[in-house]
């Protein structure tokens, strides 16, 4: 036993020193040429052109409500869904769980699209983009943006798991990545879940919290204040305390990174490769999240 245990923790400790080192080199790397890009930027002037955007409270009412609502609703169908046709628990929890995924973005993104258009705001003002090149300049810096942010994101679910782990608190990935994994749920929702979660899901969701709450967030306080309140939101909306820390700071790389560029697309990018690699991740570890945070 001793000598199992003395072997996974060198591995352990293998395998974060290989972390640390990929993470550091990634954020050197992607300091470096952000460094090259931001002195052309002018984020006085892109906070100017976010405050701008003509939402009014009510809209961040309403698309919070739709955020909120459409869990619960797509949830309680899938439950009376599969107890109707008899399924079993297993199968009703992933059938609560796909419904949930599946049908927020459609109803988050036609929400929004409704108030876009009561607002008269156009979908190049709302992306902050208005032209291909613009827009290819700001994928491109999403995932500097993206590769940037990891180390800050690692070091903070790695602390706070330890934290929860030291009060005892049950520590897993959130329940989507359960059903991802899960092997007795059919492939092809599986795979509708996931390009669900890589695509569709980070473009409402950045729309929402990014493009509608933080300028509203923006006109009433400090930069840093209205980031922290929007991020803090969009952790505590998705329901999973292990994620909470780590989401908190991923959310604020978000603001930080729109704030900067005035494209909500940089924002999008970053959300749908944090998703994306997340996932795989986890897939290649077989869902063991002991060994991304030991």
């Amino acid at each position: 036993m001793d000598l199992l245990a003395s072997e996974h923790a060198r591995r352990v400790a293998a395998s974060i020193l290989a972390g640390v080192l990929l993470q550091g080199g990634l954020l050197a790397l992607a300091a470096l040429i952000l460094r090259h890009h931001l002195r052309k930027l002018r984020p006085e002037g892109h906070l100017a052109t976010i405050r701008a955007l003509p939402w009014q409270d009510m809209d961040a009412v309403f698309m919070l409500a739709v955020f909120v609502g459409i869990q619960i609703v797509a949830g309680a169908a899938g439950a009376l869904w599969a107890k109707l046709a008899g399924r079993p628990p297993d199968e009703l929890h992933a059938l609560t769980l796909s419904m949930q995924v599946i049908s927020f973005p459609v109803a988050g993104a036609t929400a929004l699209a409704l108030q876009a258009r009561r607002r008269g705001i156009r979908s190049s003002a709302l992306l902050g983009v208005s032209s291909w090149r613009q827009g290819r300049s700001a994928v491109g810096l999403g995932v500097l943006y993206y590769l940037a942010m990891l180390p800050f994101v690692a070091a903070t679910a790695y602390f706070y798991n330890e934290l929860l782990r030291a009060a005892d608190y049950p520590i897993g990935p959130q329940p989507v990545i359960d059903l991802i994994l899960d092997p007795t749920v059919p492939g092809w929702l599986r795979v509708q879940v996931v390009v669900v979660a890589v695509t569709i899901v980070p473009m409402v969701e950045e729309a929402i919290f990014r493009g509608v709450l933080l300028p509203l967030a923006l006109r009433r306080t400090t930069p840093a204040i209205a980031m922290a309140a929007v991020a803090f939101i969009f952790a505590a909306l998705h329901m999973h305390i292990p994620s909470l820390a780590p989401l908190f700071v991923l959310a604020v790389a978000f603001a930080i990174a729109y704030v900067q560029t005035g494209s909500l697309i940089t924002c999008m990018v970053m959300h749908s490769l944090f998703n994306a690699v997340s996932i795989a991740i986890l897939m290649l570890l077989g869902g063991n999240t002991d060994l991304l945070v030991p």
